[in-house]
């Protein structure tokens, strides 16, 4: 009866480990830096996220550029008055690139979809 007690425990340990490692094992890093190579976003995540980039002017131009240069740069999808809307940016680690080189970002944030 102690020997089925026993092996049911290591089941349940077993069990918890999986899931809570889980958790961990398909988390993966995004990470988001400025025009001055300042960390703006820093998140474990899993899926695809949409960033939104509020900034004071409106700009020529605005791309978020991989770090690495193993995935393509993304352009917003939309954008209005000096926000700005990336969808499905990969986990990994990328730079906001910005014309005019003068306009400042206010926040960069991971939106809650």
């Amino acid at each position: 009866m102690q020997m089925i007690a026993s092996k049911k425990l290591v089941i349940l340990i077993i069990l918890l480990n999986v899931i809570y490692l889980e958790k961990f094992v398909y988390a993966l890093e995004l990470n988001i830096e400025d025009q001055y190579k300042l960390t703006r976003v820093m998140a474990e995540v899993k899926d695809p996220q949409t960033v939104l980039v509020l900034t004071d002017l409106e700009l020529e131009s605005i791309e978020l550029e991989n770090i690495e240069g193993i995935i393509s740069n993304i352009y917003p999808y939309s954008s209005v008055a000096k926000e700005y809307i990336f969808y499905d940016v990969s986990p990994g680690n990328w730079k906001v690139q910005l014309k005019p080189k003068n306009a400042k970002i206010l926040s960069i944030k991971l939106q809650k979809e």
